[in-house]
């Protein structure tokens, strides 16, 4: 198993508040097997105590009507009108936007997806790094050598892009592609608090974990939504390392 489908798995625990034994997640080659094993756990739940209804309650629309609540209750922007195609960024103003994110996140009480910074700085930051990396490298080479000019540049590298993410976090106010409208976002906040959501409106319907889990998977794959289908293979379709 790579890297990719452990870091799936592990958000997949945490989103749908399952725990995944190391011998069952071996075992799963597709997403469906995933899928089933999700569902698998909420027959579980359902036949114990728990009180929980079966699907009455669509959770995509109601994550998005949360959202809107929010936005009108606890940001103060003219939500009322709000579509689910309307734009992210049309909708919340790029001066105010990381504070609106922080306090949306806290008010609903779910993970939210991290804002990004824009394609110009993100290039720009590659090769800043890349160059004071080799500007110390080839310093280092003419002193002690090309060994530990290698282990400079990489251990510099490393230094030198964390401070450089830590000095334009106040710059990651974009959307991502995957969610630059609000049915994106409530498909996305579906996808990573799937497990708190459900409680929350107290239902759990099979149609919703797929979504849910489709979502997740194009997210942390990089992959097109068509291409997520219950047959698919986690490795050899969907590349996952």
């Amino acid at each position: 198993m790579g890297l990719d489908t452990v870091e799936l798995m592990i958000e997949v625990e945490q989103a749908f508040d399952v725990q995944i034994p190391d011998d069952r997640a071996g075992e799963m080659y597709t997403v469906g097997d995933v899928y089933d094993y999700i569902v698998e756990c909420q027959s579980k739940l359902e036949s114990s105590s728990e009180s929980i209804s079966p699907g009455k309650v669509c959770l995509s629309a109601a994550t998005f009507f949360s959202i809107r609540n929010a936005l009108a209750s606890d940001v103060d922007i003219k939500a009322r009108r709000l579509r689910p195609r309307a734009s992210v960024e049309q909708t919340i103003p790029l001066k105010s936007r990381r504070a609106v994110w922080s306090k949306l996140q806290q008010s609903l009480d779910l993970k939210f997806p991290r804002l990004r910074r824009s394609g110009w700085i993100a290039t720009g930051l590659t090769v800043l790094t890349t160059a004071a990396a080799l500007g110390v490298a080839a310093i280092v080479q003419q002193r002690f050598g090309p060994y530990l000019a290698a282990l400079a540049a990489l251990g510099s590298m490393g230094l030198l892009g964390l401070v450089a993410f830590m000095v334009t976090r106040p710059f990651a106010v974009h959307t991502r592609p995957e969610w630059t409208t609000f049915r994106g976002l409530s498909q996305v906040l579906l996808a990573h608090n799937y497990a708190r959501l459900s409680r929350r409106f107290n239902t759990r319907d099979p149609d919703d974990v797929w979504q849910a889990l489709q979502t997740m998977v194009v997210d942390q794959l990089g992959v097109q939504p068509e291409q997520v289908t219950k047959q698919a293979l986690l490795i050899e379709d969907l590349g996952a390392g």
